[in-house]
């Protein structure tokens, strides 16, 4: 009876460390969930609509008389998505960390060139929009498949845009 006792000891202990470590992500968990909303609401409070951008088209978004904040959530080595009249006041966040890169060679299709030591944020017209192309990795643009997310802007051209590394924010000059 003596081995079977000590193994239910240990399995005991086992589930019980388990349950500590469970228990502190869910913590950890929760305390995020409340840094995000207090990020939000702090947002709002300024007079913007906070506005996750993930993979796909933002509808709905872009009326001109509210200024918004768009945040790229997209986490794949590539994806694209849009966001219909970015105008006024509104913004997207690129993240921090960026530098604004230049496409060597703007006539051929793709971006050329760049920094690959560095993560970068190129602007490229495309028709009567822009497309803002994020690296996923420093080398991104010089990649056997270029990885970036891609976010086309509409209603904008690319001398009206600027990106403030410091902040990590495009707008509308």
């Amino acid at each position: 009876a003596t081995p079977y006792r000590k193994g239910q000891v240990l399995h005991s202990v086992f589930a019980a460390a388990q349950f500590n470590d469970a228990n502190a992500a869910a913590a950890e968990w929760a305390e995020l969930g409340d840094a995000v909303q207090a990020a939000q609401d702090a947002i709002e409070d300024l007079d913007f609509d906070l506005v996750q951008v993930a993979d796909g088209t933002v509808t709905g978004l872009g009326d001109s008389a509210v200024d918004e904040v768009f945040v790229f959530t997209g986490t794949d080595a590539t994806g694209s998505a849009t966001i219909a009249d970015f105008s006024g006041n509104d913004v997207l966040f690129v993240g921090n960390g960026y530098v604004l890169g230049a496409d060597s060679d703007s006539a051929t299709i793709g971006i050329q060139g760049g920094n690959n030591a560095a993560l970068e944020v190129f602007f490229t017209q495309s028709g009567a929009d822009v497309v803002v192309s994020i690296e996923t990795s420093e080398f991104g643009s010089n990649a056997a498949t270029p990885e970036f997310q891609a976010i086309t802007l509409t209603g904008v051209t690319v001398d009206q845009l600027t990106f403030d590394a410091n902040t990590g924010f495009v707008n509308v000059a």
